[in-house]
C-alpha cells in the first residue's frame, strides 16, 4: 500500500508537470508538483534527485518557503549542514513564523555541534508552536550535550508529560539524571 501511494504521488507529479502551460498559476502548480515529487524522492533516500526537484520548484516560485525547507532537509540528510542552514534561513526570511524552518535549522546546528544555536532555534520553534514535542526533545538533547542537565531534565520531563509513552524521552531523562548525579 505504501509503495502504491508513493507511485501514485509520483505519477500525479509527473502528470502535473507534463500538462503545465506558461500561466503563472500553472507555474505555481508545477512548482508544487516538483516539490511533491522531491518529497517522494527524499522519502526513498534519493536525496540528489529530491534536491534537483526542489531546485526546479524554487526556480518556478522563488518564494516557495516549503521548498527551501524540504531542500534543506535533503541537504541535511546528505550531511551538508551549511547548505541546509542556508536554506532554512532563507525560509525564515520568507516566513518568520514558520516553525518547521526553525526546528530543522536547529537540527542542522545540533548535527554540526553548535548547541547554542540549536537551542536558540528549538526555543523559537517552541515559541511559535508550544506543543512541538520534537523541539522539546531535541532541545533537551542539545542541553545535555552542553552539560546543562537541569534544563535537559526539564525538557525531557515535559516531553513525557505530553506523551507518557515516549520511550526515547524516558531513556534520555534517565541519562540526564545520571549525568547530573555523576557531575556532583
Amino acid at each position: 500500500m505504501n509503495r502504491l501511494y508513493k507511485l501514485s504521488v509520483i505519477l500525479i507529479a509527473v502528470l502535473l508537470v507534463s500538462c503545465a502551460s506558461s500561466s503563472s498559476s500553472v507555474e505555481l502548480n508545477r512548482a508544487e508538483a516538483y516539490h511533491n515529487r522531491g518529497i517522494v524522492y527524499g522519502m526513498k533516500g534519493e536525496y540528489d534527485r529530491a534536491i534537483s526537484d526542489f531546485n526546479r520548484a524554487i526556480r518556478l516560485d522563488p518564494d516557495y518557503t516549503a521548498a527551501y525547507v524540504s531542500r534543506g532537509v535533503a541537504y541535511g540528510m546528505k550531511g551538508d549542514y551549511d547548505r541546509a542552514i542556508s536554506d532554512f534561513n532563507r525560509a525564515i526570511r520568507l516566513d518568520p513564523d514558520y516553525a518547521a524552518a526553525y526546528y530543522n535549522c536547529g537540527n542542522a546546528y545540533r548535527n554540526k555541534g553548535d548547541y547554542d544555536r540549536a537551542i536558540s532555534d528549538y526555543t523559537q520553534t517552541i515559541r511559535l508552536d508550544p506543543n512541538h514535542i520534537n523541539a522539546y526533545f531535541n532541545r533537551g538533547v542539545a542541553y545535555g550535550m552542553k552539560g546543562d542537565h537541569d534544563r535537559a531534565i526539564s525538557d525531557f520531563t515535559y516531553v513525557i508529560r505530553l506523551d507518557p509513552n515516549d520511550a526515547d524521552a524516558k531513556k534520555y531523562l534517565e541519562m540526564a539524571k545520571q549525568a547530573k548525579a555523576e557531575k556532583k
